[in-house]
């Protein structure tokens, strides 16, 4: 702000921050109305961004699936739909961790990195070659590649000079959880430095796909003025859909939920349409999709002999997302069933925050007046239904502060890495060793890991080893460990069953390795990881 260059931004910086700004302006032009106005247009980005990254999920399948014709089948036939759902949402999921660290700059800043490896340096080669050659751009491709470049160099870290990243490891980034990403099959284990035939994903399409996650309103998004409850909200609207292969003809059409200002897509297969006598068609839409039909489109569609006189009919109701008859083995995204419901909703730090607050005010105040840093660590916050993760980032945040307080009111601070700010540090204790979080949806767990990571997230480690406290199941139908044993959810005094000795020691076992999860440090991600194995495996026969 020194500099020429710098006047621009010391100008808005005297706008925001004088004396009139603080008294003489009109209230509603002061700085508190300015912040809570800026605070209610987050609610407006959060939408208009989750409809977005919807969008580069539909770009991202369509890709592949031009990626699989071009294989004549072989990339995705055998395959199962839900799989590469996963692999999609994966992707999406890496993309949004990246471009939150690099915009806070955890990332390296070496210039080699940044042009040759960063999202946003793909990003602005993408645009300027959109630019000079936009005929041309769904005819070539190296941008997938240089993705996965990336997404493996996080994985197992590496460098080379001042390029250097430390290996992240964690489940996000694991090439073995999805591995037609790379082209390869289930059952071919990844080889570090082995040389491979990416998917011919066209740079169009990712530069649709980042030209989603970046840019808003013509403006280039900063991740880094996100919270990271909005980015998880954002991207837990992705979360409540599944992958379907078309059985026939099919077109999209729009479906709007009765709690939810936004339409989703639901597709219908028109074969099944022209199968339904006229009279019923109507109901037909209305049942399947939430969709009205009436006045002339109702007469077109009773009329309507072919698929493409189904479409015509439908007119203004066919989604922008399928523009045309999708053939039959056709791949597309289908909201579940919750979310033709209700749509998604954005929860706010304004929520969160309060009733975190009050939540945690008499665990606290039972702790005494000067809690000792290992009194807090030994707390367990369980959230029963956690979605993206937002009360459990809350949670983070707020036992972090009083571990941090508790550690200077005790004079035992612990060595605290070089890289790391006591806050940052006590975070990770706390996502490590107190925060647990089931949900019944997988790609939810995997986007509350995620929101706790980014939390949670330091220049040179690795991320938080949240596998075990973090999981997918139903909470609804918990049992009691002895109801388990009988497997009645009666007390049944009587109960005698033979494996109940095997029962009891697999239960042994797996409670000591969780011990051992919880007891060694935390940079230790590859013993804690074999650690979980052992506990998976000990379970697996008594589930």
């Amino acid at each position: 702000m020194c500099e020429v260059s710098g006047r621009l931004l010391l100008g808005a910086m005297e706008m925001l921050l004088s004396a009139d700004r603080l008294f003489n302006v009109p209230s509603d032009r002061r700085l508190p109305a300015l912040l809570e106005k800026s605070r209610k247009y987050q609610n407006d980005v959060s939408t208009k961004l989750s409809e977005q990254v919807l969008e580069a999920l539909w770009e991202l399948l369509r890709g592949f699936q031009t990626a699989d014709e071009a294989t004549n089948g072989r990339l995705l036939s055998d395959i199962d739909p839900q799989h590469i759902y996963g692999g999609l949402i994966t992707t999406l999921l890496r993309l949004v961790f990246l471009l939150y660290a690099e915009d806070r700059g955890l990332m390296s800043q070496d210039s080699v990195y940044i042009r040759n490896y960063s999202v946003t340096g793909l990003y602005e080669r993408l645009r300027e070659d959109a630019g000079n050659y936009p005929d041309t751009m769904d005819q070539r491709y190296g941008a997938w590649a240089w993705l996965l470049s990336l997404f493996r160099l996080v994985y197992d870290g590496g460098g080379h000079a001042d390029l250097c990243l430390p290996a992240r490891h964690g489940q996000l980034f694991n090439p073995d959880e999805y591995p037609f990403l790379e082209a390869r099959l289930q059952y071919i284990k990844y080889q570090q430095g082995e040389s491979i035939e990416p998917p011919r994903v066209s740079d169009g399409v990712i530069y649709r796909v980042l030209q989603g996650l970046l840019v808003l309103d013509g403006e280039r998004l900063s991740y880094r003025s996100l919270d990271v409850e909005q980015i998880g909200s954002v991207y837990e609207a992705t979360t409540g859909y599944e992958v379907e292969r078309a059985t026939g003809a099919a077109i999209g059409v729009w479906s709007k939920p009765k709690s939810s200002k936004s339409s989703v897509t639901v597709v219908v297969n028109v074969e099944e349409v022209l199968k339904t006598k006229a009279s019923d068609r109507a109901k037909f839409f209305k049942d399947a999709a939430n969709c009205e039909i009436s006045g002339k489109s109702l007469t077109d569609l009773k009329a309507a002999k072919t698929a493409e006189d189904v479409v015509a009919a439908l007119g203004r109701k066919v989604s922008p997302k399928t523009p045309s008859l999708m053939p039959a083995g056709s791949l597309y995204l289908q909201p579940g069933e919750e979310r033709r419901r209700s749509g998604s909703h954005y929860t706010p730090r304004a929520l969160t925050e309060p009733i975190v607050k009050e939540t945690l005010r008499p665990i606290l105040l039972a702790l005494g007046e000067n809690p000792t840093p290992e009194k807090i660590l030994d707390l367990k916050i369980c959230d029963l239904a956690m979605g993206s993760g937002a009360f459990l980032v809350e949670t983070c945040r707020q036992l972090a502060e009083k571990l941090v307080e508790a550690w200077n009111k005790q004079g035992e601070i612990p060595e605290i890495p070089p890289d790391e700010e006591p806050i940052l540090y006590a975070r990770r204790l706390v996502a490590q060793r107190c925060l647990y979080g089931v949900d019944k949806n997988p790609f939810a767990v995997n986007l509350a890991k995620l929101s706790l990571w980014l939390a949670t997230l330091a220049k040179a480690h690795p991320f938080t080893f949240l596998d075990h406290a973090l999981k997918c199941g139903d909470s609804l139908v918990g049992l009691t460990a002895e109801q388990i044993k009988t497997f009645n959810c009666e007390e049944d005094k009587t109960y005698k069953d033979p494996n109940l000795p095997l029962f009891n020691l697999a239960m042994g076992k797996a409670k000591f390795y969780r011990e051992g999860i919880h007891n060694l440090d935390e940079d230790n991600y590859a013993a804690k990881r074999d650690f979980y194995e052992n506990v998976e495996t000990e379970l697996q026969n008594i589930r």
